[in-house]
């Protein structure tokens, strides 16, 4: 799922710098020729969030929910700053879309003109909220865990979800079974761990999501993996100790029945 939702944004992003490119040669990029062909690609997407572009400085200029007598920057963002040394696409940090007022995770991909000179970033912004509700979906148990993380262990998205309070301002993994395997460079790995967000023994298993610089982590706590078998356990002692106590009974009756028949002669 989260493989197929990055590929996607990825290829769309992609052809929307490639469309961006074409259209400068002609001259500087109408935001209503942009916008249009934005529209277009933006049905290509799972969901169809919106697809937006900011100019070299960062002020958006393009897509959809853009108020053009209010320009919202991102130029101090994460995710531009990233977009402006990348040719790849990025993530970003969750942050609180002042669009939307939703907390979201960026996609971002820049954008570079006829000449190959940097002129902004088109972007995606994946909804957290509807990210959680996927994984949340997934069967761990009442303590097990999912977290999304990059490759710098910055935490994009965690289940149960960790507080945020401020935008791009993420926990880290810290973990050391999981700083020394990825130091490793292995793309995926299992062991047992202690979280250090709220100190439950899991155990655990990480794998990179595809080629992109993001991991994937889920947890089963030993606790509930080890309750059903606690739970036949707790039966199984029950089941002998009533039959013991009947045994027992049946022992007790017998003793006094043969007392009694003792007495009788």
């Amino acid at each position: 799922y989260l493989f197929t939702r990055l590929q996607a944004a990825d290829l769309v992003l992609q052809s929307a710098a490639q469309s961006f490119a074409l259209m400068s040669a002609a001259g500087p990029v109408s935001e209503t020729e942009f916008n249009a062909a934005l529209f277009e690609l933006q049905k290509r997407l799972p969901d169809a969030p919106a697809l937006r572009g900011a100019d070299h400085t960062g002020l958006v200029l393009y897509g959809g929910g853009v108020d053009p007598a209010q320009r919202l920057s991102v130029e101090r963002r994460q995710f531009f700053q990233e977009a402006k040394s990348s040719s790849t696409m990025v993530l970003g940090l969750p942050l609180k879309s002042r669009i939307t007022g939703r907390w979201v995770l960026p996609l971002a991909q820049q954008l570079r003109d006829h000449r190959n000179a940097f002129a902004g970033v088109v972007y995606i912004n994946l909804d957290l909220e509807e990210l959680n509700g996927f994984f949340g979906s997934l069967k761990l148990g009442a303590q097990g865990v999912i977290t999304l993380f990059n490759a710098r262990r910055e935490v994009l998205l965690r289940l149960p979800a960790a507080p945020m309070a401020q935008d791009e301002q993420p926990v880290r993994v810290a973990a050391p079974e999981v700083l020394n395997s990825l130091a490793s460079g292995k793309p995926a790995d299992r062991f047992r761990t202690r979280s250090s967000i709220d100190g439950v023994l899991r155990a655990v298993m990480y794998r990179q999501v595809g080629g992109y610089s993001v991991f994937i982590l889920a947890g089963l706590a030993e606790a509930d993996f080890r309750a059903p078998w606690y739970r036949e356990l707790a039966i199984t002692v029950a089941f002998w100790i009533v039959l013991a106590g009947a045994l027992c009974l049946l022992l007790v009756q017998q003793y006094r029945s043969g007392r009694g028949q003792l007495r009788a002669l």
